[in-house]
């Protein structure tokens, strides 16, 4: 299902989107399994979601310098 994703979408949103499942994973364990994260479990998600964020607006601001 991955592989068909890039011909579509390309590499890079491959990725990212790929880059979400384990925190998908965590709000679907928060939700449905009441789990509770701990200081540390936090902080990497902060640091994830910040890097996806990073590596997005990148991606966004390289394709539209190849387009302009």
């Amino acid at each position: 299902m991955q592989l068909s994703a890039i011909p579509r979408i390309g590499q890079s949103e491959t990725a990212l989107l790929l880059y979400t499942k384990p925190m998908i994973a965590v709000l679907a364990a928060i939700v449905l399994l009441k789990e509770v994260l701990n200081f540390p479990q936090s902080l990497g998600a902060i640091i994830d979601i910040s890097s996806l964020i990073f590596a997005t607006y990148n991606t966004n601001k390289k394709i539209k310098n190849e387009f302009s």
